[in-house]
């Protein structure tokens, strides 16, 4: 209740009020005026200390909004007297609404009464004190009346030592502090997404600058309103996350104040602390665990990656934009949810994530059908590509800039290279092998010869000098060749011990001593070696329609699943393990390849002109 003295009469709206003004509602129907401490928003009530310890006891008034007057700002003050000025009239009928009769309160002497003899046992040690397990609460003999039919009480200390028994005072600490370090790798988590988001916007604008270099004045503003785009989205898009790394470090600041006063409590060796304690404890962590719970679902994040305007190749003085800015829901790579025994690093959790998003390779068809059939990067960062959407083999930067390119005469499937300078590209159609030399630094492509094989060829590998060939897929004597540089046949090697059909070579790669073959026919990935014998057989539910094949430093093989739209890994120990899942790849991937020092996975496919670039961790 507020006193009458607070009120204006030269205005509609009151003053701010001293706290001292602020009096006990309850207290003051029996003309005891008592200073309020606190304001029940629920009640719409002013409590003393004694009045707001009986309120918080009461059942239907635990979960109640409480103000603490000593902590309130001067406009909350101004709205809990505004409150209690507009319902002084209504004072007689309130009390009845707040506290139900079937409390006990039919009137205020047993109010009064109630209230001498009120006493708090989650926050005050009394004597006698014991547990009943029938209603989970402590009692002493004031409040024993209460529990004269329950059967099975314990004491306090017999309670403490079953609880120390059953470890379940080590049980609640472990949880606490599993809970403060998930939120700190959370935290991390975050931490670790802020510098991939830089990392996009250093990798965005020295493409759009290199646009800016070559085409000058003509695209000078557009560029600038591209860069004002990107800083606004990237510094929302930290502030988000800057904002949900402030939630999980005041959930792990919570729980840490919480553990350390309980650990101080049992450092004191008193029983009933330690089981009020304890009690609170248990309470509160199932909150504290929804509440992380709900950050962890909420883990994307936005990543941007920068679409070049392709007409600007063409017709630089007149396009309206540059380029476009793509966003796209990236999700985070933390451990399963309170999850942090052997948690590896960060940089460790993921093997790849999005770096420089897509390239898009410009001039290759039309609607978008690149139609790539297979690609290799090359030491100086260019990636070569044969195309059968325009029957050519290009070189490309790495920004996806055509340098130089050789038109062919039929649709090409694969191609190998054999030097620094020189690739040899298959033309199934016409049985033939083609040796193109690139020049890097007159950026153009010459033909070096043409060999006429006697069956088609479809992949082709270099292997000590010589070349591996795959003939007759989907025929019954599918089979590899030895070639030479010039086309001429050494031997044929014949798979037949294979666990697996061998029916349709797709591609192949030659790395230590062994052969590995994607067969289209069986879904697998086969390893042989010079003779023809199988070392290695890899099949998988999950693993469909296998395509191109590339392998690492480290003698790590890389195969991708064209119609199950994933790719896998192949250790030295012959260890298999899904690196990119189907929502990674999204289209179908054909070939697969990796950047000149190993850091970047490159995915091209037949339906787009679009390659998909991960970096390696």
């Amino acid at each position: 209740m507020l006193s009458y003295k607070s009120l204006d009469p030269s205005g509609d709206r009151p003053k701010t009020p001293a706290l001292s003004e602020f009096v006990c509602g309850p207290c003051s129907l029996s003309r005891v005026y008592a200073r309020s401490t606190v304001f029940c928003s629920v009640c719409k009530e002013l409590f003393c200390f004694n009045c707001s310890k009986l309120h918080r006891m009461k059942e239907w008034s635990q979960n109640h909004a409480i103000v603490i007057l000593d902590n309130a700002s001067s406009q909350q003050l101004k709205n809990i007297a505004s409150q209690q000025c507009s319902r002084l009239s209504q004072r007689p009928h309130r009390w009845a609404r707040r506290a139900p009769l079937n409390e006990g309160f039919e009137s205020k002497s047993k109010y009064l009464n109630a209230l001498a003899t009120n006493h708090d046992h989650e926050t005050d040690d009394l004597e006698n004190e014991r547990y009943c397990p029938e209603h989970q609460l402590i009692y002493c003999s004031k409040c024993k009346d209460s529990h004269k039919e329950c059967k099975k009480t314990l004491s306090i200390t017999s309670l403490a030592d079953k609880i120390l028994k059953k470890g379940e005072i080590s049980q609640v600490i472990s949880e606490y502090r599993k809970f403060i370090k998930f939120s700190e790798i959370m935290v991390n988590d975050r931490l670790n997404q802020i510098k991939q988001i830089e990392s996009q916007r250093n990798d965005i604008f020295p493409t759009i600058h290199s646009m800016k270099n070559q085409f000058g004045l003509m695209v000078t503003d557009k560029v600038q309103i591209i860069e004002n785009e990107v800083n606004e989205k990237i510094e929302s898009n930290v502030k988000n996350i800057h904002l949900y790394m402030e939630k999980c470090k005041r959930a792990k600041y919570l729980a840490q104040s919480d553990l350390d006063s309980f650990l101080s409590v049992i450092d004191k060796k008193v029983p009933g602390p330690i089981v009020k304690s304890f009690f609170r404890l248990r309470t509160k962590y199932p909150i504290y665990e929804k509440y992380l719970k709900d950050l962890y679902n909420d883990t994307e994040y936005t990543s941007f990656q920068f679409v070049p305007n392709e007409e600007v190749l063409s017709l630089p003085s007149i396009v309206t934009s540059v380029g476009i800015i793509k966003e796209s829901k990236s999700s985070s790579a933390l451990p399963p949810f309170m999850s942090t025994d052997n948690v590896k690093p960060f940089d460790q959790r993921s093997l790849f994530h999005r770096k420089h998003g897509d390239i898009r390779l410009f001039g290759l068809g039309v609607l978008g059908k690149g139609g790539i059939t297979s690609i290799k990067c090359t030491a100086n960062e260019y990636v070569m590509a044969v195309a059968r959407s325009t029957c050519e083999f290009r070189v490309f930067t790495s920004r996806g800039w055509t340098v130089a390119r050789w038109e062919l005469s039929s649709l090409p499937w694969d191609f190998t290279i054999i030097s620094e300078n020189e690739v040899v590209v298959t033309l199934p159609g016409e049985k033939k092998l083609v040796t193109l030399k690139v020049d890097f630094t007159l950026r153009k492509v010459t033909l070096v010869k043409e060999t006429t094989l006697t069956e088609a060829c479809w992949s082709v590998t270099e292997c000590k000098g010589n070349l591996i060939g795959t003939f007759a897929p989907f025929e019954s004597d599918a089979h590899l060749k030895v070639m030479t540089l010039d086309g001429i046949t050494e031997r044929k090697i014949v798979i037949t011990d294979c666990p697996v059909p061998f029916r349709a070579p797709q591609y192949v790669l030659y790395h230590g001593d062994r052969v590995f073959i994607s067969d289209t026919f069986s879904h697998a990935l086969i390893a042989v070696d010079l003779q023809g014998h199988v070392t290695f057989a890899f099949r998988s539910a999950e693993f469909e329609n296998p395509a191109g094949l590339c392998v690492d430093y480290q003698g790590n093989v890389y195969v991708c699943g064209k119609t199950s739209r994933n790719v896998f890994q192949v250790t030295k120990e012959n260890e298999v393990r899904e690196i990119l899942s189907p929502s990674e790849c999204s289209s179908r991937p054909s070939c697969v390849s990796l950047s000149g020092d190993g850091s970047t996975l490159l995915l091209a496919s037949t339906d787009s002109n679009v390659i998909k670039t991960f970096q390696m961790k």
